[in-house]
Formats: C-alpha cells, sequence, structure tokens
C-alpha cells in the first residue's frame, strides 16, 4: 500500500524529469551556466548526461529535494521557460507552498544569466578573441564564460566583471552592471570602450642582438621571457634574436574537448638558429588548481609546420 510519503516522492521525481526535458540544446546550456557555483566542473561538461541527470546531482547534493524545489523555481523564473515555471508552481502548490527564503543563485550569476541571453554573434566574437579562446571551438556564449569563470579569469570581481562589461552591447552592460549603475559612471564606461578598441591586436614583439655573452628578451604585457646564456652564440657571432606573443588566431589544434589553450602562444626567431647551449624560455598559464591538469607543450619549427606535442626525444628540435 502506498503512503503519503510514497506519493510526495514520486511526485518530486515526476517534476525532475518532465523539469530536466524542458532544457535541451541551448537551453541546457543555460542550465549548465546557472548551476556552476553547485555542481562539480566534471558533471557540467557530462557528455553523457541531460538536465534530469544534472537535478539528480543537485538531489544527491541536498540542494533540491521533496520538501525544497527553490533553486528550481530560480532558474525557472530567470530562465522565463513558461513550462519550467508552472511545473515548479504547481508542485509547490500540491505540497503546501514550500514557503522558504532561501536564496542559491547569486546575485552576481543571475545578473550575468539576463546579460549574456542578449549576447549576438558580434558580442560573442569579441569575447572570444578577448581572452583568446578560439582554439576551444565554442559554439555559444555560455560555455565561454563557465571556462573563465573555471581558471578564475571571470568573477564576482569588480575588476574582472568591469573588463568584461566592455566587451558588451550597451543594454548588455547595463544589465550586466545593475539598473541602478549612476549615469555618470556608466558613461565613463561607455568612453573607455572606445579607447580600448579591445578587438584591435597590438604588437608584442622584441628584437635583440645577441653575441657569446647572451641576454635576455622580455615581453612585460604577458611576462614571457627568453634567457640565453653566455656560450649559446658562437664566439665572434652575433644574432638578432626576436621573441613574440602571437595575439591573432593560430591553427594550433585542440586534441580533445576538455583540452585548452591556457598559455600565451610564442614565437622566436630566427628560424634555423643553433644554439650551443640550452635557452630557457618562460611565460604564464592560467590554469587554477594546477593537480586537475595534464599540461602539454606544443612547437612547431616554421608556420608552415604541423604542430608536435614536445616529448623527450624531440626537445632538442
Amino acid at each position: 500500500m502506498a503512503t503519503m510519503e510514497d506519493s510526495k516522492v514520486q511526485h518530486f521525481r515526476t517534476l525532475k524529469s518532465d523539469f530536466g526535458r524542458c532544457f535541451k540544446g541551448d537551453t541546457y546550456c543555460w542550465l549548465r551556466f546557472l548551476l556552476f557555483d553547485h555542481l562539480p566542473f566534471v558533471d557540467l561538461t557530462n557528455p553523457d548526461f541531460n538536465g534530469h541527470n544534472l537535478l539528480n546531482e543537485l538531489e544527491d547534493s541536498g540542494l533540491i529535494s521533496p520538501t525544497n524545489v527553490k533553486l528550481l523555481l530560480e532558474i525557472a523564473q530567470l530562465s522565463e521557460l513558461r513550462s519550467t515555471k508552472e511545473l515548479v508552481i504547481q508542485y509547490m502548490k500540491d505540497n503546501n507552498g514550500q514557503d522558504r527564503p532561501d536564496t542559491y543563485l547569486s546575485s552576481y550569476r543571475k545578473q550575468m544569466f539576463k546579460a549574456l541571453r542578449l549576447v549576438n554573434p558580434d558580442t560573442f566574437r569579441r569575447v572570444i578573441a578577448y581572452y583568446r579562446l578560439t582554439r576551444y571551438n565554442f559554439s555559444n556564449i555560455w560555455d565561454a564564460v563557465v571556462v573563465l569563470e573555471l581558471n578564475q579569469i571571470l568573477a564576482h570581481d569588480p575588476d574582472k566583471i568591469k573588463s568584461f562589461a566592455l566587451l558588451l552591447n550597451e543594454k548588455e552592460r547595463y544589465i550586466l552592471l545593475g539598473k541602478d549603475l549612476p549615469s555618470e559612471q556608466f558613461e565613463k564606461l561607455k568612453v573607455e570602450e572606445q579607447k580600448t578598441k579591445l578587438l584591435k591586436p597590438v604588437i608584442d614583439r622584441m628584437e635583440l642582438i645577441v653575441d657569446s655573452t647572451g641576454g635576455t628578451l622580455h615581453l612585460k604585457d604577458e611576462d614571457i621571457t627568453l634567457e640565453i646564456q653566455p656560450g649559446a652564440i658562437e664566439e665572434g657571432k652575433t644574432v638578432k634574436i626576436s621573441l613574440e606573443n602571437i595575439l591573432e588566431e593560430t591553427d594550433m589544434p585542440v586534441f580533445h574537448s576538455l583540452e585548452s589553450i591556457i598559455s600565451p602562444i610564442v614565437k622566436c626567431g630566427p628560424k634555423g638558429t643553433i644554439f650551443h647551449k640550452p635557452c630557457l624560455l618562460s611565460f604564464p598559464h592560467n590554469a587554477v588548481n594546477e593537480e586537475f591538469w595534464e599540461f602539454t607543450l606544443l612547437f612547431q619549427k616554421c608556420s608552415q609546420d604541423k604542430w608536435k606535442k614536445l616529448t623527450e626525444s624531440n626537445e632538442k628540435d
């Protein structure tokens, strides 16, 4: 004989199933974005998961339950998908209202979600270019922003939000920064946007004539350094060494959907230079929690060559 508790559990299961099915394609990306603060990245990017699976993970984490669907209501209200809102409201009515004051989604995530829903293809391309995300092959702004957040390039931080806001159109920016933004501050942002011209790449390159005493080249913008130790250049010879940060799109491959380019792409010249001692090339990366990453270096001898993974067998190339 089924009890009232059994009936409530079954009702909740039905809600999860029906609610999860409402998020498909682009709207599934919405759901993953909204749950970024609540579920592990490995769950959000699981190719075998759908909306129902994510809700099951929420239940396992104690964020939703038969007596608490406030998070689902917040998602439904933000997404403005009529079917989801009707599902949750009806469920709450059938289960004594569930009048809970809890708020699960941060104001930052809510405002970012509202702004991203308005992003057009031009804005999307600006974001990809500015943050050098070309090789991810993103098809939508949602996944791009999630990766920026994963690496703490974008976060609930005023300076990081401001930098991101400058890439948006006026209406998108206004929503992200809040409706109560003073008009003079908003106008200041518009002036800054005109000054920065974020899509225009600047040349980040230097040259240095190096002899047998060695030398160091350093690009300040990205903190890229090439150290040539004494004795690397043959005695009596000089070589004009170049160091360049490649700012435009490249054909560097990504071999797996979970791989990404997390460092500058550096070009050294001239091609064919022979060094008699090893040189040290150093540059930063933006990976957070390094223990969760497996790092791979790629190289090519010239722009016409294919990219290769750097291994012990070819490191002298």
